[in-house]
């Protein structure tokens, strides 16, 4: 491997997990101001899906109960477990944004933050400053 083509790979990696470690970081500064609640569902289409097709997952109205009041939630997406547990009765806790309600996090989850591959890419994109500096200085003596 030449050190060009070296030089090219680090910038590649360094640019890349920067940018996976930037999108990790969104989610979790878009969930840090996040609001709680309980979901609920008096939805047929919830009852169906558990009694027809017990394994499936199905959208459905839901309603978040917040201390603030009711969000209404229309077509959510309710997987296999969450549909079992809303036909049976069961309140779930959710964490979810008020500009988004639907894409919200139940059972407690948080959204993970990765900053590895923001640390990984920051060296990476160091590194290859730092080596393309020392290549243009080696061309330049020659």
């Amino acid at each position: 491997m030449s050190k060009t083509t070296f030089i090219a790979f680090l910038y590649v990696i360094g640019v890349a997990f920067t940018g996976l470690g930037l999108v990790d970081l969104y989610y979790k500064v878009r969930f840090m101001g996040a609001q709680s609640g309980f979901m609920t569902t008096t939805d047929p289409a919830v009852a169906r899906a558990a009694k027809y097709s017990p394994g499936d997952g199905t959208y459905a109205n839901v309603v978040y109960t917040t201390a603030n009041g009711k969000v209404h939630v229309p077509r959510a997406f309710l997987n296999a477990d969450l549909v079992k547990r809303l036909a049976d009765g069961e309140s779930i806790p959710v964490k979810f944004t008020g500009s988004r309600p639907s894409g919200g996090f139940y059972d407690g989850k948080e959204p993970e933050t990765n900053l590895g591959w923001f640390v990984i890419g920051l060296i990476a994109l160091a590194t290859a400053i730092y080596a393309h500096r020392l290549l243009r200085k080696e061309s330049e003596e020659d």
